[in-house]
């Protein structure tokens, strides 16, 4: 496979500068805080899919 055949394999919100998936990504950590303003939206290709 080839970046020319690489396919959105998925696609997923984390906490900004975050790796790890998050349903909830602007919502506050800790109770009573302010949600977040921001968030990191990630797209896996079927290349990477292959190579994790």
């Amino acid at each position: 496979m080839n970046s020319q055949d690489a396919r959105i394999a998925r696609i997923y919100t984390t906490q900004t500068g975050n790796k790890v998936s998050d349903p909830t990504p602007n919502a506050p950590d800790v109770a009573g805080k302010p949600p977040a303003t921001a968030y990191d939206l990630s797209v896996l290709t079927s290349e990477q899919f292959l190579l994790v």
